[in-house]
């Protein structure tokens, strides 16, 4: 199975198409976080894709997903960046 098909957005599609569940008769909510410094290609475009997606395709649910940023938090392992300079990712600052 692809990486796309396994996503939260893959998922999400494969469940409307096969109408295998109906998340909102369970009162399922959804919570989408973000760290700030997350990379774009890999973490906050797939992020913003799911939501955009739900919020087109689920009309009806709408209300039930809500979507936050943790500023401040790192999600980029602070390991790679020690001795980088960067002191907005090297949050360990020896």
């Amino acid at each position: 199975m692809a990486v796309k098909q396994k996503s939260p957005r893959g998922l999400l599609k494969a469940c409307k198409r096969e109408n295998k569940i109906n998340e909102v008769a369970f009162g399922a909510e959804v919570l989408v976080l973000t760290a700030s410094p997350d990379p774009e290609a890999e973490v906050l475009s797939p992020n913003e894709d799911f939501v955009t997606y739900w919020r087109s395709n689920r009309v009806d649910s709408a209300s039930s997903l809500s979507v936050q940023t943790m500023d401040g938090h790192n999600h980029i392992s602070p390991t790679s960046s020690l001795g980088t300079g960067d002191s907005a990712e090297e949050v360990c600052r020896f």
